[in-house]
């Protein structure tokens, strides 16, 4: 990767900025705290919000959030918008090995969620036959982030480790049209721009606090290389890890597994644009004026 994985988490974690309504300044070194003007939010307290948020659409300054989950099958989940004059959000639940891809510039944001079994298949490899899965995973994601249509005819369907899903159980799944926007690069490829990509990825289930790995980071590199190609050699992108909730009956009870991206057309009250990003309780916030 062009970074090294310790700096691209702790950028992640570090981002400093604040949306007045509910008065974010991101302090702690160690990531442990959020801390308003008045007053300290703990990760108890960020939690709770992101929860509330993505589940039960708690806080409706931000309109109605415009989820990234089918809800019917495997197929990846977008949504594009323009930083204009009205607040918005986006996210997404769910998440148990799946990813979700942030790309937000000065001008615009696409996010997007990707079905871990479905997209990757077989982890960690990067073979060059198409019977290896690598040919599906460039179709169901890459091919997406870049604007690249794929054929139906002929569309790869995929190998995996385990008979994929339960209830159809089957080891070739055939190619799914991805349901949303497109990734507009017109919104993230000009001058003074500041494009960065945040990918929300699952950790490898070895990994360990002291040894952290990517479950899929041979497969992030290439993800990464894409996007540098598609939106020009200017962005950054940022690995943003989490750890799978173990039990299933879990997933949906709290902030584990949730992304939230908000924007505030007047975050300060004199007309700054802002916007903050919530992946479980990891928070980055970035001015858009």
């Amino acid at each position: 990767m062009s970074k090294a994985y310790s700096s691209l988490l702790s950028l992640a974690i570090n981002a400093t900025g604040g949306l007045s309504r509910r008065e974010w300044k991101i302090g702690s070194n160690t990531g442990n705290q959020l801390i308003t003007q008045h007053s300290g939010w703990t990760i108890d307290q960020v939690n709770s919000y992101v929860f509330n948020q993505v589940i039960h659409n708690w806080d409706n300054q931000y309109g109605v959030l415009r989820g990234l989950f089918s809800g019917h099958d495997e197929s990846a989940v977008s949504a594009e918008d323009t930083f204009g004059s009205s607040a918005f959000q986006l996210g997404s639940n769910g998440l148990h090995g799946c990813q979700v891809v942030t790309v937000v510039s000065k001008r615009a944001v696409w996010m997007a969620h990707f079905w871990e079994s479905y997209t990757n298949g077989k982890p960690n490899r990067v073979e060059i036959s198409p019977r290896s899965g690598i040919t599906a995973f460039d179709e169901r994601m890459i091919y997406f982030l870049t604007g690249r249509s794929v054929d139906l005819a002929t569309a790869d369907k995929g190998k995996y480790d385990q008979a994929y899903p339960d209830y159809a159980p089957t080891k070739n799944h055939p190619y799914l049209t991805p349901t949303g926007d497109p990734l507009d690069k017109t919104n993230f490829n000009q001058p003074g721009d500041e494009t960065k990509v945040f990918i929300m990825t699952p950790l490898s289930d070895t990994s360990t606090l002291k040894k952290p790995f990517l479950k899929y980071q041979r497969r992030l590199e290439r993800v990464e290389q894409a996007l540098i190609s598609y939106l020009g050699p200017d962005i950054t992108v940022v690995f943003v890890p989490y750890k799978r909730i173990e039990d299933l009956a879990e997933q949906d009870t709290d902030q584990r597994g949730l992304a939230l991206f908000q924007y505030d057309p007047n975050a300060d009250g004199h007309g700054l644009r802002q916007w903050r990003l919530f992946y479980e309780n990891r928070v980055v916030v970035g001015n858009v004026s």
